[in-house]
């Protein structure tokens, strides 16, 4: 799934080891951004990581550029809603 297929009205989490990225679409709900980062943190915490490891929020049209590097690999989602 490259960058560009992300879709405003959702929100995505990305585990990145060191960081996990919570992408939030401009048109995405409080209720989905809420549960979005009730899974971060979730998936944040089940792995051992590093002491530098953290959950990095970021909205639609901010992205940077590492993230979009990192997401630009990936393969696969996991369904919040």
């Amino acid at each position: 799934m490259g960058h560009g297929l992300l879709q405003p009205w959702k929100v995505y989490v990305y585990d990145a080891f060191n960081e996990v990225y919570v992408w939030i679409g401009s048109k995405s709900s409080q209720a989905i951004r809420k549960q979005a980062k009730k899974v971060a943190q979730e998936i944040f915490d089940k792995k051992e990581r590093s002491k530098i490891a953290r959950i990095i929020r970021i909205t639609q049209q901010t992205e940077p550029v590492i993230f979009k590097e990192k997401f630009a690999v990936t393969q696969g989602t996991i369904k919040v809603e």
